[in-house]
């Protein structure tokens, strides 16, 4: 396997577990999620900036400006942010699809930072790793049952390309 499908494969995991979380959230009631009051309005705000963010960095990456801002468009359909999901996977795949210039500049922060490439790609998946860290806890309580694990081998199994032998 070559570098840039190694990294590939990092982002792909990313949104794998980026929608599987937004199929445990489908899980919880409508109420929970809209009433300012609860719990699963607070962990929506969270999945909004873990999803938006996400987003973020793939346009920076891909040289374009974001179809979404945080928190202007934030949203409570969980349909619209699998969309999200989708469209940063499909940046990223792009983006890493072309030679990667790890020492490129590149602007964040609303143009108000300049990091070199390799900066920008740790940062997005360590971001998406600590944000659904942070959500599944609470999430897992709210909804009553264990949820699936996110991680790199779960991944590799639910791909069929990882699991265990007979």
């Amino acid at each position: 396997m070559d570098d840039a499908l190694v990294l590939r494969e990092a982002f792909r995991h990313n949104a794998w577990a980026n929608r599987t979380l937004i199929g445990v959230f489908r899980q919880v009631p409508r109420l929970e999620l809209t009433n300012p009051f609860r719990e699963g309005k607070r962990l929506l705000h969270k999945l909004n900036y873990l999803v938006i963010t996400d987003v973020y960095f793939a346009s920076a990456l891909a040289g374009e400006e974001p179809a979404w801002r945080w928190p202007a468009d934030e949203t409570g359909d969980l349909d619209e942010l699998e969309t999200r999901v989708n469209h940063a996977a499909a940046l990223w795949e792009e983006a890493l699809a072309r030679p990667i210039d790890a020492s490129r500049m590149v602007l964040v922060g609303d143009g108000t930072y300049e990091f070199p490439v390799w900066a920008v790609l740790m940062q997005a998946l360590k971001h998406g790793i600590a944000e659904r860290t942070q959500i599944c806890p609470p999430l897992a309580k709210l909804v009553g049952v264990a949820l699936p694990s996110l991680d790199p081998y779960a991944y590799a199994t639910s791909t069929g390309r990882g699991g265990l032998l007979p």
